[in-house]
C-alpha cells in the first residue's frame, strides 16, 4: 500500500512536470532534499517515472515556503 501511494505521488508529478512541457518548460536534472529524500526507495520510484536521475542533497531541509523565498 505504501509503495502505491508513493507511485501515485509520482504520477502526479510526472502530470505536473508534462503540463510544465506543453507550455515550453523543460528541465534536465533534478534534486531533491529534505525527509522523502532520505528513502533511497522514494527517490527511485520518482527517478523512475519521471524518466530522470535524480541527485539527492544531504543535510538540507525544504519545504515549500523555504523554497519559495528562494525564488524571490
Amino acid at each position: 500500500i505504501a509503495r502505491a501511494l508513493m507511485e501515485g505521488a509520482a504520477y502526479l508529478l510526472k502530470e505536473r512536470l508534462d503540463n510544465l512541457k506543453q507550455l515550453g518548460i523543460e528541465f534536465s536534472s533534478v534534486k531533491m532534499a529534505g525527509g522523502p529524500s532520505q528513502s533511497k526507495l522514494w527517490v527511485e520510484i520518482i527517478s523512475y517515472i519521471i524518466d530522470k536521475p535524480i541527485e539527492v542533497i544531504y543535510g538540507v531541509d525544504s519545504g515549500a515556503v523555504g523554497a519559495a523565498k528562494r525564488c524571490f
